[in-house]
């Protein structure tokens, strides 16, 4: 699924301390992994990107440092839809170079020199990322809980606390995949997670 990201977005009601053990009554788990990541996403003052849906960001972790475009986000049903452009970048950048991302990820008037020119931070985002993976309805999901905190560009500070389930793979066809998201959120349910629906994105959060 190259460029695409489908998603559910979850905030999560209290601190989770036993998902792995909990999606084993879901599906088959592996890949169990827990990483910190540090982001900071960026706009202009007039908020250009904001204005075409689009997320700028540069992540940070301990073994890599990506720039990341997400853009033409659709909410289906709770669903996030929307292509997502990842490059691996210097870790002394201070900002992320547009020009590293395919020309179609942009609007044909967007003009990408002027905008880079006025690029500014708008809020830091960090932590600690639980990450495993799911297997089940012929899918593989991406399961990733984040905990920590949104600082604004004020230096205030909002806790941090959703679960975020990523479609990987799947064999399922494409009219049939909000169905797929159907069932997960089923067993989910059954599953006595506690999970509220979370519309936005970490960045639109801190907007």
């Amino acid at each position: 699924m190259q460029n695409k990201e489908l998603e559910l977005k979850f905030g999560y009601v209290g601190h989770a301390t036993d998902l792995f053990e909990i999606f084993k009554n879901i599906g088959k788990v592996s890949d169990q992994n827990v990483e910190h990541l540090d982001n900071t996403y960026f706009d202009t003052p007039n908020k250009d990107l904001f204005a075409i849906k689009a997320g700028l960001r540069i992540r940070r972790s301990v073994d890599y440092c990506e720039q990341t475009l997400k853009v033409k986000g659709e909410n289906i049903g709770g669903l996030h839809k929307r292509n997502e452009y990842n490059v691996d970048i210097k870790r002394s950048a201070e900002v992320p170079n547009l020009s590293k991302f395919p020309n179609e990820a942009f609007p044909k008037s967007f003009d990408i020199d002027a905008i880079q020119k006025k690029l500014e931070k708008v809020c830091r985002i960090n932590f600690t990322r639980n990450l495993f993976n799911v297997e089940l309805l012929d899918s593989v999901f991406e399961v990733a809980y984040d905990n920590g905190f949104i600082e604004t560009r004020d230096g205030a500070k909002h806790p941090l606390n959703e679960l975020e389930v990523e479609l990987k793979e799947t064999k399922v066809k494409n009219e049939d995949i909000l169905d797929l998201f159907s069932l997960l959120c089923t067993q989910l349910a059954n599953n006595n997670i506690p999970l509220v629906l979370e519309p936005f994105s970490k960045m639109h959060r801190a907007a």
